[in-house]
């Protein structure tokens, strides 16, 4: 289904109120009722969402565990955010996956296991 709308991401129309209704509830529902965050994505057509960048802000700003996927070509956000002291980011590739996914199961145990 090719959504119309003035908010395009290469050939793509995005509905920036259906990121609102979806996205940003989900998040902000994670915010009050989760100990871990998970976002998955971050990149431009979310970014068209000026409350979907504002809660990004609220999640990363909260004392919750963030785990989110972000295009390191989305320069604005992805720069903000590496910027941020309490971030790391972990570059997945093809090559990689195996070791990134085992790398993360150890962190997100031991993180959660801390907050217990």
């Amino acid at each position: 289904m090719e959504i119309i709308s003035r908010h395009r991401v290469s050939k793509y129309g995005v509905d920036p109120e259906a990121v609102d209704r979806i996205g940003v509830k989900a998040i902000c529902d994670a915010i009050t009722s989760k100990d871990l965050i998970i976002i998955d994505e971050i990149g431009r057509m979310e970014m068209t969402s000026k409350t979907f960048r504002e809660v990004i802000t609220e999640a990363l700003n909260s004392k919750k565990l963030v785990l989110g996927t972000i295009a390191m070509k989305e320069k604005n956000i992805s720069k903000k955010i590496t910027e941020r002291q309490d971030s790391k980011i972990i570059k997945l590739t093809r090559n990689n996956f195996h070791e990134v996914e085992r790398h993360l199961e150890r962190l997100l145990s031991k993180a959660l296991e801390i907050k217990s």
